[in-house]
């Protein structure tokens, strides 16, 4: 009898943890990541320069502490070159792997993880597989983000361009919408500007779409943590006759947590 008891003890502690596991929610987090990393600095130009290396940065959903597991992958952007060159650029990634893991607690701290320029190729493009462990072991889903780090002799353009809209990770009615949009061209310039959009605004607030900045700012009870809209960014030059990059349908509460 007290075999047979200590066994559906054992069952039902088995069955408890199960579904404990079953309905934990899992670890969940944002990249925010440049999509280009530029090669070249115009010291001669007053023009401010791309920086000389790109930083990954993350948002975990209400902020949980997560340690993040990264996997790197290339591809050559035009064709494979040598059997010497691509041993190379292996071991270049598997050092950068190996830094990033046993500078893991410092990254989780901060949430980010900065890449030198000295640490990528050019003319590779590079996959970095990321999953965010919290602290009981759940593993997120596994996301990616790709970088192009074009050759010296690579074409480049004003399109060569990484737009990322960055804004706090929680959003409150009662305080104001801001998503401020981080713009690096490759090819340095002064002509741009911003157009934004909001969808289901209405009419009498439209004029907080106006500001042709890298912020955008919504005052605040125009939009609720619950509410379905999209928000529209473009990049143009100055006389507006060109689109350079644009971001489209971008949902506030995909940007942000409501809490």
């Amino acid at each position: 009898m007290q075999i047979y008891l200590t066994l559906v003890l054992i069952l039902n502690s088995f069955l408890y943890l199960r579904c404990e596991n079953n309905f934990r929610e899992k670890p969940e987090f944002r990249i925010l990541s440049p999509q280009f990393m530029c090669n070249s600095k115009d010291t001669n130009s007053s023009i401010e320069s791309p920086p000389e290396k790109i930083t990954i940065r993350f948002q975990p959903k209400e902020g949980k502490k997560l340690t993040y597991l990264v996997r790197v992958y290339f591809e050559f952007i035009e064709g494979w070159k040598s059997q010497r060159h691509t041993i190379s650029l292996w071991r270049s990634i598997r050092m950068l792997e190996k830094r990033i893991r046993n500078t893991s607690e410092e990254i989780s701290m901060n949430n980010q993880i900065h890449i030198d320029q000295k640490e990528l190729t050019p003319g590779v493009i590079y996959t970095f597989n990321i999953g965010g462990k919290d602290s009981v072991g759940d593993m997120s889903a596994e996301k990616n983000v790709t970088v192009i780090y074009r050759a010296d002799n690579g074409a480049k353009s004003k399109r060569d361009i990484s737009l990322l809209l960055i804004g706090s990770v929680y959003m409150y009615g009662h305080l104001p919408l801001l998503i401020q949009a981080n713009l690096i061209f490759c090819e340095p310039t002064n002509d741009y500007v911003f157009k934004w959009d909001m969808q289901n605004l209405e009419e009498e607030h439209r004029i907080w779409l106006k500001t042709p900045g890298k912020t955008f700012y919504l005052p605040p009870n125009l939009v609720k943590p619950t509410q379905q809209d999209r928000i529209d960014v473009q990049v143009l030059n100055t006389n507006r006759t060109e689109i350079y990059t644009q971001v489209n349908t971008i949902n506030p509460t995909d940007l942000f947590s409501s809490k």
